[in-house]
């Protein structure tokens, strides 16, 4: 039987990684509509940091896309 604190504590964790998740993949999708192209966020949480990295997806095989004028 599990403890309803523990339960709570990894329920807690688990809906504050989907929200982590959903607001990376909108700044990817930000980023897509100021400079255009398909871009990718990528999550590691590893011992004492966490690292979050919005980059283009590899273009390999893809045209080169004409990037949105930036916006002030």
């Amino acid at each position: 039987m599990s403890s309803p604190i523990l339960t709570k504590a990894v329920n807690d964790a688990v809906a504050a990684q989907k929200r982590i998740d959903r607001v990376a993949d909108l700044l990817a999708s930000l980023m897509q509509d100021m400079h255009g192209g398909d871009w990718r966020a990528s999550i590691s949480h590893e011992c004492d940091a966490a690292l979050i990295v919005v980059a283009p997806r590899s273009a390999r095989g893809q045209k080169p896309f004409t990037p949105k004028p930036e916006i002030a």
